[in-house]
């Protein structure tokens, strides 16, 4: 069955860096091997056919932005009781 599921990555993990998914690997600033891991599960489990929402800080991107299948949201957007 398919699932909902939900990757966090907000200051706690990157402090204030921000990620514009429509450039992230191209973009200067790079990837930590954390980022990388969590976005690349996010786009398997996309791939596989779940619902995949990103909560981030996010730019250079509008809210719900489709990557790869995943659904981009601002970290801001995450539900207070999540």
């Amino acid at each position: 069955d398919d699932m909902k599921i939900a990757f966090l990555y907000g200051w706690w993990s990157c402090g204030d860096k921000s990620f514009d998914f429509s450039r992230l690997y191209e973009d200067p600033q790079g990837l930590t091997g954390s980022e990388l891991s969590c976005f690349e599960y996010a786009r398997s489990m996309a791939a596989r056919g779940h619902e995949v929402s990103i909560y981030a800080i996010i730019r250079g991107v509008p809210d719900r932005y489709r990557w790869h299948g995943c659904t981009i949201r601002p970290i801001d957007d995450l539900p207070a009781d999540q």
